[in-house]
């Protein structure tokens, strides 16, 4: 049975420590997970917290362990800053000026594995650069804290796995991919700095960065898609603040949600989520995690797709009747303590549907919903399970594109709605006139007009 997160943490600091054969008391792991656990957790950290640390931790490596405790320490836009604990190791090297971190030129050339975590990434003094910045000052932090307690050859195998975080990085101009630059970075750092490292060990270095990056993001890979897409939602508190609120977000605020994570879906390639170096991983395990990123991505796609027609209604029938207003006015509170709050959906017409085999895995995700539960957003998607029915996936296409236009301001709010099946609206506008009484009248003429 597993422990608590601290716990864990503190056996896996335990672990990786005694097989580097490094000399930490254990007062002083304590105070390392205590704060790796203090940083993580907090309410913005959906995907990146604590237990993420877990999908990359390797009982069998001390390297990928210790790299995998402190890869997520700063995360910028989510923490909306630094927090206490790293900056107080970080502070002296940066300067943060209107959002943006700039590395001092006031260091001390002396400082060794300052110079090191920079030649491992490669920058220089100046902004660092906004791809980048986050696994780079983790691996400072993680290079200054544990600087005498861990050899410094151990350090850069951990600063190169933690450099290999970086996603979706395409080849550079010389068609070089970002594995087979850092092989180059590596050799030059073993010189530079003496560190002893022979060709073999650089090899299994970058091999091993590999198998880290990969399990950043393994749930790409994720053989159920209520799992992958229950990873996504995570993303979403993360990437959108206004949705850290709990429910007191408006519809607006989740539909730009929805659109940010759809525009990042569709901008994937695999072959930028998952890498292979010199035979590593198996060509065969290596296309199984690509063909199950490709059919994710698909998934995912046609999920939020469903989702933000949904949710272009709703936003188009609150602009028309007086304006955005909370998502909870026109749907009803999420679950709460496990009762469902009586909302839009249990309003809306039961439509008979025969699910085709190529729709399965969609009409579940929207039916019984994602594998969990967030305390932003219900499970399952009722109202867009209704569209989905009711158009069929032949019919979703044209008014997809056309809430796309109004989302860009290139439709208005009332010609959306003409170009939506008038059942449809109807339905939608009937029910939301049950629940927002306040537009009720407003609502209702949208029923009376295109019913």
């Amino acid at each position: 049975m597993k422990g608590a997160v601290i716990h864990q943490l503190i056996d896996a600091l335990v672990r990786a420590f005694e097989q580097l054969q490094a000399d930490v008391s254990l007062r002083e792991i304590e105070k390392l997970a205590s704060m790796v656990h203090r940083v993580m957790t907090v309410q913005a950290r959906m995907y990146h917290s604590a237990e993420h640390v877990f999908d990359l931790v390797d009982p069998a490596s001390p390297i990928q362990s210790i790299a995998a405790l402190f890869h997520d320490l700063v995360y910028y836009q989510v923490d909306l800053g630094i927090a206490p604990d790293v900056c107080a190791i970080v502070e002296p090297y940066i300067e943060e000026n209107d959002g943006r971190i700039w590395l001092l030129p006031s260091v001390r050339s002396g400082d060794r594995l300052f110079q090191l975590t920079l030649d491992v990434f490669g920058f220089t003094i100046g902004q660092l650069p906004q791809t980048g910045a986050n696994e780079f000052l983790s691996a400072l932090f993680m290079n200054k804290r544990l600087e005498g307690m861990v050899q410094d050859r151990d350090l850069l195998r951990a600063s190169v796995c933690i450099e290999a975080t970086i996603p979706f990085r395409d080849r550079n101009e010389s068609g070089e991919t970002h594995f087979e630059v850092l092989e180059k970075r590596l050799h030059e750092v073993n010189v530079h700095y003496g560190l002893g490292l022979i060709e073999p060990e650089i090899e299994y270095a970058i091999q091993e960065a590999v198998m880290f990056a990969n399990s950043d993001v393994v749930s790409f890979a994720e053989p159920d898609a209520g799992h992958f897409l229950d990873s996504t939602w995570k993303l979403l508190p993360e990437m959108n603040v206004a949705l850290r609120s709990g429910s007191l977000y408006s519809l607006c605020d989740y539909r730009q949600a929805l659109q940010r994570m759809d525009q990042l879906l569709w901008r994937l390639d695999p072959e930028l989520i998952f890498h292979r170096y010199k035979g590593f991983p198996s060509q065969l395990a290596y296309r199984q995690m690509l063909d199950t990123a490709r059919r994710n991505l698909m998934i995912g796609r046609q999920y939020l797709g469903v989702k933000m027609l949904a949710i272009a209604v709703l936003e188009a029938l609150a602009r028309v009747t007086g304006g955005d207003a909370p998502l909870v006015l026109f749907m009803g509170d999420v679950v709460r303590g496990g009762e469902v709050i009586f909302g839009l959906e249990d309003l809306l017409p039961l439509i008979p549907f025969t699910v085709r085999p190529d729709q399965a895995i969609l009409f579940e995700m929207l039916d019984a919903g994602r594998a969990g539960d967030s305390y932003f957003d219900i499970r399952n998607s009722p109202t867009s399970l209704f569209i989905f029915k009711s158009l069929g996936p032949a019919g979703l296409e044209q008014p997809l594109e056309q809430a796309r236009a109004m989302f860009d301001g290139r439709v208005e709010p009332a010609e959306f709605l003409k170009t939506v099946d008038r059942s449809v609206v109807s339905a939608i506008a009937r029910a939301a006139a049950e629940i927002v009484v306040t537009r009720r009248q407003a609502l209702l003429s949208w029923v009376e007009d295109h019913a």
